[in-house]
């Protein structure tokens, strides 16, 4: 896990950018890696981690208030 993180350092683009996954306004990056979402942003020279979501969780409604979850995600978690 700590190895993806890492990578970051070398290569800050490698994550996913929410504002081009999900067209909202936000310089919000995120990272999956072992049953987690690493949200972070890039800043300058460095990669600042923001948070840090388990896959159940749903990070796009703690952070912007909208659901990110499929209606699929929803029937397999029983949520």
């Amino acid at each position: 896990m700590a190895d993806h993180v890492d990578m970051l350092g070398q290569h800050e683009e490698s994550g996913v950018s929410i504002s081009r996954m999900y067209d909202i306004d936000t310089d919000y990056w995120y990272i999956f890696t072992n049953h987690n979402y690493f949200i972070y942003r890039i800043e300058a020279k460095k990669v600042v981690v923001v948070q840090m979501f388990n896959e159940r969780e749903d990070f796009m409604m703690k952070l912007f208030g909208i659901s990110g979850r499929t209606q699929e995600s929803i029937d397999y978690w029983g949520e």
